[in-house]
């Protein structure tokens, strides 16, 4: 036996040994049966405890150590939950026994099978009780509970018939009405789901038809004329929140109270068919209005800024479909243009907006978004391919679009267009897109006044994420961690959207497109209520973030600097070059490709283009390959005569004069150094993506937009390569080697670079300064989400204050009438829940500013004015201090 199967065996039976171990254990677990009972449940002499085994599935897995706290603790919780379930289930079919208890739970009086038979009610928590206090519980009182009867014969409980009655005694008698009051009989789908016939006693009015009545009592008739069907306004909200929180259709929502009410499959298909239409619409919108009043900013932020700095995230989204036969609307959305544009003006502008050169030589990359070729087809079958949106920074949806095509750019120029128009002057806008930078320089080239002051406006950045599937320059001047004035803005916010509002595409996509737009504007401002409820925590949590990763980055800075012991290489030196654009150095090397030529290098250049033309012309047999090539030759040769005449030159120069090799090698010289340049720079962006490479696990998706990334490097470095070794004369000075490899140049570091390197002032390896420069803009990042996030907290005091503001002046203008008083009644509880949120906010803020205070009063934004009493000469130095004074106080909230 070799010394290779010797140690192959030993592994094996090491393999084998553990693998015992653990099963020995396990058996132990499942072998030992637990007699214990929860000291919880009621003492049963007659139940006796069940013994438990606990199967191996049930346990964590064999991989955690057995001796592990961790373990211990699940190995317990699943045998404890194990006993109580086992035990529980005699304990609760004890319960439903006749004569488990001999006398009534109120009356106190024993049972009597004639005169006070036993009785109980499910909805009644299972208390037993007799007949007679049966009658007075459920009669008139509770008309929808299910009140059962023992029945000595059949010995089972059986329902009790009774009279379900309800008197509208809220509606006075009108003078157009009946004197006596009429009686209808309709089926009445309770807040459980339970299905009752029930008679309401009402004053027949004109004015007041039954179906208002009903809804006056808080039931919503499935008919606006004649309904044989109501529903009470408890089981139609939690229809609609299974729709919004569940994703559930209306089938499903029908579905689940077949399951858990023991409806009929005959009453569930009529429910279904009762909700489907226009009634479940009309209802949810009916509550949209009772819960927002008109003077209300329905879907407005109460964190953004209206003078500041405010973010807006733009993405698109094909899933959210809609198909060709889904239907037509016969009116238009009941919620309007509130969050979507109208679809005929979206039409109007994608049709009129010219697309241009969607695919610029600076785009960092061809991305299929906004890429004419791709998008021009409509999709067959489908009616829209898609919702385009933009949303801010805080998860509040601002507006949505529909779309016909892919994702154009006219559809987030119109979206931008129309935000920016509801946005105030004073905000200064952040526009965040996967491709802003392909959004930018289209922007650059459109000649129209509106777009024209949205590049004037606004900033565009890319989202975090998404950067990884950009280049190294458009990285560093778009995207939101490298950006100035992006805070700690990831720019997902959209993503996350999605993840939500991607659920509905199975019920939006069968809808009709009035329903489609009401059902997806409804989900966005559930969304948005979603965001708003937990606001203040929130920015409670960005503001703890922001101070302990600006901690963190700031001490890894210095730990790096110290380490790394280069002179030169200190605070100023990375501040110095995160304020140079990186994009800035890329395009000064791309004007470099063209290379400045003297005359005699020209010249020289033309005559070895007429050398090889000759050469190509020897070797081909094609005759019309032969006239062009003579053609060029003689186009060559005017160039040639006309140099000769501009600079007195009498004898032509050939290839072997002396005078012709030494500027045709200092032209090669030349070519080779631009090629060089250009190879640092596709090295120095390979580099900096194989840093970011090494962050992530093989498979995340980070990872494969890197990966991509550095194939798309690697073939541009080879191709430069390549070029390299194809120049056709060689120098004489040995400045630059003949030939290359891919080694030698896939370095940003290597002895290539350095031929005609500019002495720098530090000389620090790339990835130090990579890593120093990301460290450095950390930082940075988030001093300014410090210092928005304090301004965001004092805009959702603000915002709190003016709603009970507004509230309150709006009960001082109500009269004594039924419906004023109603109002009222509403305005109020709001103004409780404001004030609530208010005193939270107050509780959770006063560690970041004052109460009652403004902006320019909190401490995070005053410092000592002494700096601006000595330097107040003119207006100019005043500006100058105010800015020296603001940096001042963004470092002093690090501090702090």
């Amino acid at each position: 036996m070799s010394r290779k199967d010797k140690k192959i065996k030993l592994c094996q039976e090491r393999i084998g040994l553990r693998g015992k171990t653990v099963q020995k254990k396990l058996q132990t677990l499942t072998t030992q049966p637990r007699t214990e009972v929860d000291p919880l449940l009621p003492p049963n002499e007659d139940l006796q405890p069940i013994p438990i085994h606990v199967h191996e599935d049930q346990l964590p897995s064999t991989s955690t150590a057995s001796n592990s706290t961790h373990y211990d603790k699940t190995r317990k919780n699943v045998e404890s939950w194990a006993t109580f379930s086992a035990n529980a289930i005699p304990h609760t079919i004890s319960g439903y026994a006749y004569g488990a208890q001999a006398f009534c739970n109120l009356c106190k009086i024993a049972y009597d099978d004639e005169e006070r038979p036993p009785c109980r009610c499910k909805d009644c928590y299972h208390f037993d009780h007799c007949l007679a206090c049966s009658g007075k519980i459920h009669d008139k009182k509770i008309p929808f509970h299910h009140p059962e009867i023992w029945d000595k014969e059949t010995e089972s409980y059986k329902a009790i018939e009774y009279d379900r009655l309800i008197t509208n005694t809220k509606r006075e008698k009108c003078s157009k009405g009946g004197m006596l009051p009429i009686t209808e009989t309709i089926d009445v789908v309770t807040d459980a789901g339970h299905i009752f016939q029930c008679s309401f006693q009402i004053h027949h009015c004109e004015c007041h038809p039954f179906p208002v009545q009903l809804a006056e009592l808080g039931f919503w008739p499935a008919s606006h004329t004649q309904p044989s069907t109501c529903f009470s306004f408890g089981f139609l909200n939690m229809a609609r929140y299974m729709m919004l929180e569940g994703h559930m259709s209306l089938q499903a929502i029908c579905q689940t109270f077949m399951w858990t009410c023991s409806w009929t499959a005959t009453q569930c298909r009529k429910i279904y068919r009762q909700l489907v239409g226009q009634c479940f619409e009309e209802f949810k919108h009916f509550m949209f209005k009772l819960e927002n009043d008109e003077s209300s900013s329905i879907g407005e932020c109460p964190a953004c800024l209206k003078n500041g700095s405010v973010f807006y995230s733009l993405d698109g989204n094909f899933g959210l479909v809609r198909k060709k036969n889904s239907g037509t609307s016969h009116q238009p959305p009941k919620h309007n243009t509130r969050l979507f544009l109208n679809d005929d003006d979206v039409d109007s502008f994608v049709k009129t907006h010219s697309e241009g050169d969607a695919t610029s030589a600076e785009d960092c990359s061809t991305f299929q978004a906004g890429d004419l070729l791709r998008t021009k087809n409509k999709a067959r079958g489908l009616d829209q391919t898609g919702v385009f949106g933009c949303i801010c920074r805080h998860g509040t949806p601002k507006l949505f679009l529909n779309m016909k095509y892919g994702e154009r750019f006219a559809y987030p120029i119109l979206l931008i267009l129309e935000v920016l128009s509801r946005t105030p002057d004073e905000a200064n806008p952040v526009i965040i897109y996967d491709i802003a930078c392909k959004l930018h320089s289209h922007l650059q080239r459109v000649e129209d006044i509106d777009i024209n002051d949205i590049v004037q406006k606004a900033e565009f950045a890319v989202p975090c994420w998404h950067a990884y599937g950009h280049g190294k320059s458009c990285q560093t001047k778009y995207s939101t961690q490298w950006k100035k004035g992006c805070c700690m803005t990831d720019g997902e916010e959209m993503e996350r959207l999605w993840s939500y509002l991607r659920r509905f595409s199975h019920i939006t996509k069968e809808m009709t497109p009035s329903h489609r737009i009401d059902l997806l504007t409804d989900a966005l401002l559930h969304y948005a209520k979603r965001k708003s409820l937990d606001i203040a925590l929130s920015l409670v949590k960005r503001a703890a973030k922001a101070e302990k990763t600006g901690q963190n980055a700031g001490e890894q800075l210095d730990n790096l600097i110290r380490t790394t012991g280069v002179q030169g290489f200190d605070m100023e030196c990375v501040e110095a070059w995160c304020e140079i654009p990186e994009s800035e150095h890329v395009h000064a090397n791309r004007k470099k490709g063209k290379v400045e030529m003297t005359w005699q290098e020209r010249y020289a250049d033309t005559i070895m283009k007429i050398e090889k033309l000759d050469t190509e012309i020897k070797s081909s047999s094609n005759p019309d390959r032969m006239v062009a090539l003579n053609k060029q030759i003689e186009s060559l040769e005017k160039q040639l005569t006309s140099a000769e005449h501009a600079n007195k030159l009498r004898d032509r120069w050939t290839t072997a004069d002396d005078s012709f090799k030494e500027h045709y090698t200092l032209l090669e010289d030349k070519r080779k150094c631009v090629l060089i340049m250009q190879m640092k720079v596709a090295a120095d962006e390979l580099h900096f993506h194989h840093v970011q490479r090494t962050k992530y696990s093989d498979g995340q998706q980070q990872a494969v937009r890197i990966t991509k990334q550095l194939r798309k490097l690697s073939a541009k470095l080879r191709k430069q390569v390549k070029n390299f070794n194809d120049t056709g004369f060689s120098t004489t000075d040995g400045k630059f080697p003949s030939r290359l490899t891919y080694k030698d140049v896939n370095d940003g570091t290597a002895y290539i670079y350095s031929i005609n390197q500019e002495e720098e002032d530090c000389l620090v390896p790339l990835k130090v300064k990579y890593e120093a420069m990301k460290l450095w803009n950390r930082v940075e990042r988030a001093k300014e989400e410090k210092d928005q996030v304090v301004k965001e907290m004092h805009a959702v005091v603000s915002h709190l204050k003016d709603t009970i503001n507004r509230l309150q002046f709006k009960i001082s203008s109500l009269d004594s009438s039924r419906y004023d008083l109603g109002v009222k009644q509403d305005a109020l509880q709001k103004i409780e829940e404001a004030q609530v949120k208010l005193e939270d906010a107050n509780t959770m803020f006063k560690s970041y500013i004052l109460h009652g205070s403004e902006p320019e009063e909190d401490p995070f934004y005053n410092t000592d004015e002494s700096d601006d009493d000595e330097d107040s000469e003119d207006d100019d130095e005043d500006s100058e201090d105010d800015d020296e004074d603001n940096e001042d106080a963004s470092e002093f909230e690090v501090d702090i």
